[in-house]
């Protein structure tokens, strides 16, 4: 669902909030949230006003990425793309996906390029992409937002 097509206020709660439900006792404690974008673009349809009150009032974190190398569409080919995209910045958030489509069996390759180059890989989300944290608006999602 992109949270910019519709400017229904319950919409949010419907789909975040229900989502957020079904997980139950297994969701971290810490909401983190990531927007569905179609083909990885952040554009202005990937949230609504609503949406942002919602992961706001809610204490939601949210994690948007710096790059994201079609790897569900291109199986083969998504780890030299990967590795083009993440070369002119400081720091990367990448987007994967563990789909069947073989990509993954791609990983190894991917982990053992960045380790040739030096490029630390770690589980933590730096602050300038997450706009959201803990309810806090922390970022400009003017960019991304449809109204």
């Amino acid at each position: 669902m992109q949270f910019g097509d519709s400017d229904d206020p319950d919409l949010p709660d419907r789909e975040i909030g229900a989502a957020q439900q079904l997980l139950g006792p297994l969701a971290h404690p810490g909401k983190l949230f990531r927007p569905y974008a179609g083909g990885g673009v952040l554009s202005r349809r990937v949230f609504s006003t609503p949406a942002i009150d919602y992961l706001c009032r809610h204490r939601y974190t949210c994690v948007l990425w710096s790059a994201i190398p079609h790897d569900w569409d291109e199986p083969d080919r998504w780890v030299r793309r990967c590795l083009d995209q993440i070369s002119d910045q400081q720091w990367s958030l990448v987007v994967i996906h563990d789909l069947p489509t073989g990509a993954m069996k791609h990983l190894p390759e991917l982990l053992d390029r960045l380790d040739t180059l030096g490029v630390e890989v770690v589980q933590e989300f730096p602050h300038t992409c997450m706009p959201i944290r803990d309810g806090v608006l922390t970022g400009d999602l003017t960019a991304v937002t449809t109204n």
